[in-house]
């Protein structure tokens, strides 16, 4: 907000912003940046730690930004980053983009800052630059067009025509055309052309790793498939700096199911709305509201539990962007649509579930049917599921499935704000051991 205050004197700014339902997907964030004229970094350093710190901890706090401007760097957009002094060398920009250094703690002090015209200068002459690039390309782009396909490199010897099939129905869904590129790929001067209609690609990394550096490149976003039997120290040697996106982004799968499966959940990711902030007043809102932990929340309750399930969704609400709620008006599930297929739309987008446990919903048929959903999902390993017995009397007739998953009791916290505080301390713990896996 600090530094977004000195731009909004300087230039009117617009960005996209990615809702955050779904996990980094890096194949949409490269999209993002193409799309954009130009990228702002900003990396305020916690102000709560430590003054000095070591390398490998500065590393790990920056891990997700040095993702995004590992993908800028690589978009060869005009880039300008404002970064804490700490991370000294550690954050680079290139030669031709801007590093501008700040000091935490003359940005968070509720005094005067010195620094302030300095960076207004900077931002000034940096907007200096990108317009007048801007106007050259407009003046020498005849064809600004959305590029309308993406490209498949799924060789015909090694997957089968109904698993291809199924991969260009997924193409086609998005309104998009199918690029098939025979095997073996040829880079020349025709192949190169083609790419430039390619918004991107659907590769098997593994035969084709030569083709997927290319492509990585180019700054052509790619979608890589990768058999889980294959070997892949490829993926190990060309992403071994970067701890977060690259490699778990790849769709890795046993069988063809499996494979199918995740290029689907993939591109649903992908092509998932997008928030245009065009406003200062809309950027402010959303900075406020971007200390909201970002992890989309399903509370499954009965309509009977509706008084009680309200007091915990508004404390909710308070510590995450997203939660789902079929009862708040409209919010969750617009009106005019389906309600069935809005709620089970809303859960397979959720990455933690959260059914309310009482009588009264083991007796409602819609709450059954949630209830395995999120089951199914959580055996998938797709949610997070943390019950709430909101009632402090025996349930009768407790599903099989969820017997062994361990609830929260309601009444054995002092408010609802102590009883938030652990289920997001369950969703951390549990975050931990998926990654120590």
């Amino acid at each position: 907000m600090y530094f977004f205050d000195i731009f909004k004197e300087v230039a009117s700014i617009q960005f996209d912003i990615d809702i955050g339902v779904f996990a980094t997907n890096v194949t949409k964030l490269e999209r993002m940046i193409r799309d954009a004229d130009a990228f702002i970094g900003i990396y305020p350093y916690d102000e709560n730690l430590d003054r000095f710190t070591d390398k490998e901890k500065l590393l790990a706090y920056s891990r997700y930004f040095r993702l995004e401007l590992n993908i800028a760097l690589r978009s060869k957009k005009p880039a300008i980053i404002f970064v804490d002094r700490r991370y000294r060398n550690l954050l680079q920009i290139g030669e031709y983009n801007k590093r501008i250094v700040f000091d935490i703690r003359e940005i968070m002090s509720p005094g005067p800052s010195p620094s302030k015209e300095n960076f207004s200068r900077q931002f000034k002459e940096f907007t200096d630059v990108l317009s007048q690039r801007l106007k050259n390309e407009k003046a020498t782009n005849f064809y600004n067009y959305e590029k309308s396909k993406i490209g498949m490199f799924l060789p015909e010897n090694r997957y089968s025509t109904q698993f291809r099939e199924l991969v260009t129905y997924e193409i086609e869904n998005r309104a998009k055309d199918v690029a098939v590129i025979s095997y073996p790929v040829v880079i020349n001067d025709r192949f190169i052309s083609e790419l430039d209609e390619i918004d991107f690609a659907i590769i098997d990394s593994t035969v084709e790793p030569v083709l997927t550096s290319f492509l990585h490149g180019l700054f052509i976003p790619t979608l890589k498939v990768v058999k889980q039997d294959d070997n892949h120290d490829f993926f190990n040697s060309m992403f071994t700096c970067y701890e977060v996106g690259y490699k778990k982004d790849i769709v890795f799968g046993e069988d063809e199911d499996e494979l199918i499966s995740g290029i689907t959940e993939r591109m649903i990711n992908i092509f998932s709305p997008k928030r245009r902030i065009s406003t200062n007043n809309e950027a402010f809102e959303y900075f406020n509201s971007a200390s909201l932990r970002k992890e989309a929340i399903f509370v499954s309750y009965s309509g009977k539990d509706a008084d009680l399930a309200s007091e915990i969704i508004l404390k909710l609400k308070k510590t995450f962007q997203t939660v789902f709620d079929y009862r708040d008006g409209g919010d969750s599930i617009v009106p005019g649509q389906p309600w069935i297929e809005e709620i089970f739309d809303s859960l397979s987008k959720s990455s933690i579930g959260v059914p309310l446990y009482s009588n009264a919903y083991f007796q409602s048929g819609n709450c059954k049917h949630e209830l395995n959903q999120m089951v199914s999902l959580k055996d998938n390993n797709k949610l997070l599921m943390i019950p709430i017995k909101i009632e402090n009397e025996p349930i009768e007739n407790l599903p099989n499935q969820v017997q062994d998953i361990q609830y929260l009791r309601a009444w054995e916290h002092e408010d609802h704000d102590s009883m938030i505080a652990k289920l997001t301390e369950a969703i951390d713990k549990n975050k931990a051991k998926i990654q120590s896996k």
